[in-house]
Parts: C-alpha cells; sequence; structure tokens
C-alpha cells in the first residue's frame, strides 16, 4: 500500500460473514457467480519523505464478486484512526521565549477509506488459499485544519489463507436463477 509515489504497506485480517453462490440457469449453460461479505481490519502507513510518515489503523466493509474463472472484483469502504509524524524537526516557542524542540510532533486524525479493486483467486482454479489483487482508493483524514484532506492510494497485495487461524463461520446462501424460462 502506498500513497500513489510515497511507499508504504498494509497488513490485516479478513472476516468473511456471508458468502453467496448465484447459479444462473441459461439454455446452453449455467453461469455461476459467488458474492463475499467480509470485515477487514488492518493497520498500515505510508511515507512521504518530504511531508510525513502515516500510520493508521481501520476497519473495513468488504464486496466482493467472483467468477468462475477465478476474477474478482471488489470495493469497500473503511473508517479509522490515524497518527502522523512529521517528517521535519518541528520547534514551538515556550512561555520565557526559548526555542523548544517538540519530539514526535505530529497529529492524530479520523480516517475514512473508499476503494475498488480487481484480483485473481487461485482457490476457485488452482486449489490453492491465495488470492492476488489491486485497489486504487482514497484516504481521507480528517479534520485537517478544519477541512477534510484527501489521499489518493494504491494497494497491490496478496491475501493468504491461514487455515485454521481465525475461524469464520459466514452464512453460506444459495441462489439459483433460471434464465429458461
Amino acid at each position: 500500500m502506498g500513497s500513489i509515489v510515497h511507499p508504504g504497506f498494509k497488513i490485516g485480517v479478513e472476516k468473511p460473514y456471508k458468502f453467496t453462490q448465484i447459479d444462473k440457469v441459461r439454455t446452453k449453460r449455467t453461469k455461476t457467480l459467488y458474492r463475499e461479505r467480509c470485515f477487514v481490519y488492518s493497520f498500515g502507513m505510508y511515507h512521504h519523505k518530504t511531508f510525513h510518515t502515516n500510520f493508521f489503523a481501520e476497519a473495513e466493509w468488504l464486496m466482493r464478486k467472483q467468477k468462475t474463472s477465478g476474477m474478482f472484483y471488489e470495493f469497500s469502504t473503511g473508517l479509522g484512526l490515524s497518527r502522523t509524524f512529521y517528517a521535519g524537526t518541528t520547534y514551538r516557542i515556550d512561555e520565557q521565549g526559548n526555542t523548544v524542540r517538540i519530539p514526535l510532533a505530529g497529529n492524530f486524525y479520523g480516517l475514512a477509506d473508499i476503494s475498488a479493486g480487481i484480483g485473481y483467486n487461485f482457490d476457485i482454479k488452482l486449489n490453492k488459499p491465495a488470492k492476488i489483487y489491486l485497489k486504487p482508493g482514497i484516504l481521507v483524514m480528517f479534520p485537517y485544519n478544519k477541512i477534510v484532506y484527501p489521499r489518493p492510494t494504491v494497494e497491490f497485495g496478496m491475501i493468504y489463507n491461514f487455515d485454521g487461524f481465525w475461524k469464520s463461520a459466514p452464512a453460506h446462501i444459495h441462489k439459483t436463477i433460471d434464465k429458461t424460462k
């Protein structure tokens, strides 16, 4: 994860709560789609060399639609908390007029995130518990000088399913739509 040209990372866990299989029956073949709904809890950061380093923690709601080919599309939105640390040395003037260095200068911000992505699920065709994805988005910090501050972000990453790490029991729904009638 990075803020366009500023490097960073993001690590988290996905907790699926709903999985829907949709079979669309047609005269020549049946088309199957999968819809997954998850909560994602993550921690990340990016480093802007001349501005700040931003650490954040957030909770996201994710919707993913998968095809039987393994391709998937996803949309997520989240809320969290951000803490920035200024890139340069920061000073303030005390009551006596002396210049005092402020260690770990920076600010706390509320955080909102919205993103959409595309990826491939290796588990569908290759039976490997991994997915890769590319997900551009907008990270919004608030209040930032009494306004909101949007930052474009790009995530390129991998999701790996550690068997037994954090068990979830998502609701499984199976729908059949008969288009032959």
